[in-house]
């Protein structure tokens, strides 16, 4: 069943991928804040939701810098846009 799922997917105005937005076939990791931010010139959502990485967290751009917040921290309030990684099923984070 996995296999028909598509790569990347528009569900409620947030862009949703496995891995990446700019390649989701080739599948790379989001792992650093420079990572993030090419992410998010790859897709023109105000939100998107990764979880390639197994390590969950978001990333803030607020149109001039990115930032990252762990999970379980909170999210600046009124930064327009985010990457969100979320922990992937099947394998837990080390």
């Amino acid at each position: 069943m996995a296999r028909s799922l598509p790569y990347t997917l528009d569900w409620r105005g947030h862009r949703l991928v496995h891995a990446t937005p700019s390649e989701p076939e080739e599948w790379h990791y989001v792992l650093s804040v420079t990572d993030a931010e090419y992410e998010l010139g790859a897709f023109r959502e105000r939100v998107g939701f990764i979880g390639h990485s197994h390590v969950p967290g978001a990333f803030e751009s607020d149109g001039a810098r990115v930032s990252y917040a762990p999970a379980g921290r909170p999210c600046g309030a009124g930064r327009p846009r985010y990457l969100i990684q979320t922990r992937s099923v099947g394998r837990r984070a080390t």
